[in-house]
């Protein structure tokens, strides 16, 4: 998250824009023109929602993110199937991410998709799809798996 600091200290200081266009860089792995450019063209409005809602992605999401605890024992209690999604232009920390996932879960799969980096699902939807159906092919839910997380999906709202 050291890449990160430059956005968060941009933050700081009230510079909205140079923090979420620091912030999408980085996550990115593109300049901000391209980075700004991929997000226009697929989400139209999409860069100035993310600068309105600046406070709300520095202020509420980042920090309960970094509280989030996640870690092999709470990863004991998966017996899922899981689908790693990575593009082979992703920074380094998505990648040791994956690493760290198949070292506490044994079932996890991979889906790598070429030439692109977070932005993945907007710069190539068609492979993606393609892999996360693929995945639930090999993995279909039974009656009884759907129905218990359609009322956990239930209960949660």
């Amino acid at each position: 998250m050291e890449k990160a600091g430059p956005a968060l200290a941009a933050y700081g200081s009230g510079d909205r824009e140079g923090a979420i266009s620091g912030f999408l860089s980085f996550v990115c792995s593109l300049d901000w023109e391209t980075c700004r450019r991929v997000i226009e063209k697929h989400i139209p409005g999409g860069v100035a929602h993310a600068m309105e809602h600046a406070d709300n992605f520095f202020g509420s999401y980042l920090p309960a993110l970094s509280a989030w605890q996640f870690g092999p024992e709470q990863a004991a209690s998966i017996s899922q199937p899981v689908l790693s999604v990575l593009g082979t232009e992703t920074e380094r920390w998505f990648v040791d991410g994956r690493q760290l996932l198949h070292s506490w879960l044994p079932q996890v799969e991979d889906c790598t998709i070429e030439g692109v980096a977070h932005l993945l699902h907007i710069q190539q939807p068609e492979p993606v799809a393609l892999g996360v159906a693929e995945f639930l092919l090999r993995h279909p839910m039974s009656n009884t798996e759907s129905s218990s997380a359609r009322t956990r999906v239930s209960s949660r709202n």
